[in-house]
């Protein structure tokens, strides 16, 4: 990102910020539920995209590898997937309001495409969901070495995404 990029956010910052992997495109979640993403290869000011829908302050987003993609969470459990550059929401997931003192869910999404959502809620489940749909996963098969993993939503096994990542988990890191 470099020194001299300031931004100013109208009702402050949420809990989240996410760069894609070329460092070309900030995420900033707000706490009024808005996600504004910003081309820092432009000057700072104005984004790029505003992506309006959620409820309540954003907790969570992660942008897809290959940044056709978006992930969002929010504090009152709400999951989304935009398409970039449309801003079309492609899922919204209600997953609950999070227990007392907890933010909401976390997501990831699998390289390169995002194919695969990852959503963590606080107590303790991992869901592993359609990134196209936002559909739950019915069943879950590893390869035999334990590196491989497909998934069922009742069409038949589809292979989606390679386990034997470094550490630091599943999916794309929202930290850059």
């Amino acid at each position: 990102l470099g020194t001299g990029y300031a931004i100013g956010v109208p009702g402050g910052l949420g809990r989240s910020l996410g760069m894609t992997t070329d460092r070309s495109l900030l995420a900033v979640g707000t706490r009024s539920g808005e996600v504004r993403i910003y081309d820092v290869r432009t000057p700072p000011g104005t984004p790029s995209y505003r992506l309006v829908g959620h409820a309540g302050a954003i907790t969570d987003l992660v942008f897809s590898r290959d940044q056709s993609r978006l992930a969002t969470a929010d504090t009152t459990g709400q999951v989304r997937v935009w398409r970039l550059p449309t801003g079309d929401a492609i899922a919204v997931l209600e997953t609950g309001p999070p227990a007392p003192g907890e933010l909401g869910p976390r997501v990831g999404l699998s390289p390169p495409r995002g194919r695969l959502l990852y959503v963590t809620l606080g107590n303790g489940r991992v869901e592993l969901r359609n990134g196209d749909n936002g559909d739950l996963f019915s069943s879950l098969g590893v390869g035999p070495n334990g590196s491989v993993a497909s998934g069922a939503l009742g069409v038949g096994a589809v292979p989606f995404t390679n386990l034997t990542r470094p550490p630091g988990g599943l999916g794309e890191s929202s930290g850059g």
